[in-house]
């Protein structure tokens, strides 16, 4: 049977995807975050007349898809990206080269050090599981069919180390 409401609510957006994808400035509708976060903060920054944006993306995975920094990136801003993961760091510095790219982890305790960084086997594409957290990798394999691959040490270093050495204005 043909839900007439569902019907009339796909016509409607697929009106607005058409207009979205023919307008000549469709590129200010695109959002590379997921929930549409980076068009929240560009519309508050052009509300406020901030204008030269710097950022700190800590766990950048994807430098592109789901990513909350890619439209500033793309509007000529540029920052640090920060990502443990040694096959993401490579893709991140190929895609954004303007950006300062740190392959490393930012300590939970405030202190230099090496912590377990637990990598997923090829089910996790995109690699976008990894994580520092024994429990949480432990808690994935064992619900999903992704397995850990294998685990490696990952520098750590405070946030405030990164801030005073890229951001010594702000800090």
């Amino acid at each position: 049977m043909l839900d007439m409401g569902k019907i009339k609510k796909l016509s409607q957006f697929l009106k607005v995807m058409s207009y979205v994808g023919t307008a000549k400035n469709y590129k200010e509708y695109l959002s590379y975050a997921q929930a549409g976060e980076d068009r929240v903060l560009k519309f508050l920054f052009l509300s406020m007349g901030i204008k030269n944006i710097s950022y700190l993306e800590i766990g950048t995975n994807n430098p592109i898809d789901i990513n909350n920094t890619y439209l500033f990136y793309l509007g000529g801003s540029r920052g640090v990206c920060v990502e443990p993961n040694p096959t993401l760091i490579s893709k991140i510095k190929k895609i954004r080269p303007g950006d300062v790219c740190l392959n490393l982890g930012i300590s939970p305790d405030n202190k230099e050090g090496e912590l377990d960084f637990y990598i997923f086997d090829q089910s996790d594409s995109e690699k976008g599981l990894s994580t520092f957290s024994k429990k949480e990798a432990e808690h994935v394999q064992n619900t999903t069919h992704i397995k850990i691959e294998k685990v490696i040490k990952i520098p750590v270093t405070p946030i405030s180390t990164v801030l005073t050495k890229y951001f010594p204005e702000k800090a």
